[in-house]
């Protein structure tokens, strides 16, 4: 479960544990470890706020836990006075013996017009393969040495394993399809390997709030394509979260 304790907050969730800087949201989840094992270098979900000024400038205005959600609502941001609200939920499927986290960003603005594109990475250390899945959910394995995109109008789904994680486990992340365009993965240094994508393509409008949904899980290695994608599937018929 979550533990607040000021600007920062911490969680466990069966063997995952991970620290998430409140202020910093472009720190994205840090200090993960499963069971004693830590993933040294590693940061998920790490969120870029669309706004021009330095991300320590971005002010917190609300922060609590609701069961197993970490919400985090912030100042309007300039030039748009966009408004984000962020959701850290605590997520396990015990069908599938997998747990994670799963990120909800929204944005809302007073503004007749405004530019909302957020890009959301990962950078994963270790990670010496990976495997994506066609739109019938045919899976195929590569070397991550070189760098490459997953588009939407080309087939792609948002859904990319690397192996290996830590621990024994697996990490997938999956982007909801409602929410995805185009997935970038490349080669970083330190043997470390990136995952971006850019929410929120279109423009925004006054009143409208615009949600979009990345999930991180762990699987363990045992037949874990199969539940990789039965997780996919089931996360891409989710109806849109309740977060008010």
């Amino acid at each position: 479960m979550w533990h607040l304790a000021e600007n920062s907050a911490s969680f466990s969730l069966g063997p995952l544990a991970a620290q998430v800087s409140l202020e910093r949201p472009d720190l994205g989840l840090h200090l993960v470890q499963l069971g004693n094992t830590p993933w040294t270098g590693t940061s998920l979900h790490c969120i870029h706020l669309p706004a021009p000024a330095a991300p320590a400038d971005v002010k917190l205005a609300e922060t609590y836990v609701r069961g197993f959600d970490l919400v985090a609502t912030y100042h309007p941001l300039p030039p748009f006075t966009l408004q984000p609200q962020i959701y850290w939920r605590l997520r396990e499927d015990r069908s599938q013996s997998a747990f994670g986290v799963e990120l909800i960003v929204s944005v809302q603005t007073s503004q007749l017009y405004s530019e909302p594109q957020t890009p959301v990475g990962s950078e994963l250390a270790g990670a010496l393969s990976l495997t994506t899945w066609s739109r019938e959910g045919l899976p195929q394995s590569s070397a991550a040495a070189r760098p490459f995109t997953l588009r939407d109008k080309e087939g792609a789904q948002g859904i990319v394993a690397f192996e290996p994680a830590v621990g024994g486990h697996v990490y997938v992340e999956m982007i909801h399809p409602s929410d995805f365009h185009a997935v970038s993965i490349k080669p970083a240094p330190e043997g470390k390997l990136t995952i971006a994508v850019q929410i929120f393509q279109e423009h925004l409008e006054k009143g409208v709030i615009r949600r979009a949904r990345v999930c991180g899980w762990f699987l363990p290695q045992a037949d874990w394509r199969k539940r990789a994608w039965e997780l996919y599937q089931a996360f891409a018929v989710e109806p849109p979260p309740l977060t008010a």
